[in-house]
């Protein structure tokens, strides 16, 4: 995209799955979605600390409340899309609406 700025207008979907499918379906879908979830489950709970299985195993913090609030409202904002076939197929395909949901 050149030129870009905020407001758009924005690439098809389409044109950047290439490059953003693998980034999802082997970074995000598999170490930072798993985190975001299971640290926002630890917030709304009010737990001092969380933990998720990432990769071969278990990494532990203290839950993260700003990122929790973060979390939610990508969660949010992915439910309010949910008549975008193109985001929800992508989302599908990449592993990462199971943590979206």
């Amino acid at each position: 995209m050149e030129y870009p700025h905020a407001g758009g207008p924005f690439e098809d979907l389409n044109a950047l799955e290439g490059t953003l499918a693998p980034l999802f379906a082997e970074e995000l879908s598999v170490n930072y979605l798993p985190w975001a979830s299971a640290n926002a489950a630890s917030a709304s709970r009010d737990k001092k600390r969380s933990s998720a299985t990432l990769g071969d195993g278990v990494f532990e913090q203290s839950t993260q409340r700003y990122a929790a609030r973060a979390f939610r409202a990508v969660r949010s904002a992915v439910a309010k899309s949910s008549e975008n076939t193109a985001l929800q197929d992508f989302l599908a395909t990449v592993g990462a609406r199971k943590h979206l949901s």
